[in-house]
């Protein structure tokens, strides 16, 4: 994470989500704490960008600008992203908690360096 900020790019609170409901697994309290926390873990690793960044797990926000967890992230973040879109936001919606993205890739302790170059690479030639 660290490295990857040093050449410009942007790291997100994510976390992980055991159902495709993403946080919707964590009551409006666990999710305070989580985002509270997860701010802490990236500012006690020196780590600037993230702080008010989050990509919501498997891009579920509550489906509604008027769910516990739209509303929470909004305590925490100035911009979101999420790859759901719901019948009452358009893709191109302007709202940065629901910024819609086309690409991105996982990154977890099973790749290897050579997986990880290969998907940046892959990110950032569409503009990711």
């Amino acid at each position: 994470l660290q490295k990857l900020e040093s050449l410009g790019w942007t790291n997100a609170l994510h976390g992980q989500s055991p159902t495709s409901t993403g946080w919707a697994n964590l009551d409006e309290q666990q999710l305070n704490r989580y985002l509270y926390d997860s701010r802490a873990f990236f500012a006690a690793l020196g780590l600037r960008s993230g702080l008010d960044c989050c990509s919501y797990p498997n891009g579920n926000y509550g489906a509604s600008r008027s769910s516990y967890i739209y509303n929470t992230v909004g305590k925490y973040c100035r911009v979101a992203r999420t790859i759901i879109n719901s019948t009452s936001d358009t893709y191109d919606s302007p709202d940065p908690l629901l910024i819609r993205v086309g690409d991105d890739f996982y990154c977890d302790a099973g790749n290897t360096a050579a997986t990880v170059v290969a998907n940046l690479s892959r990110v950032a030639s569409y503009g990711g």
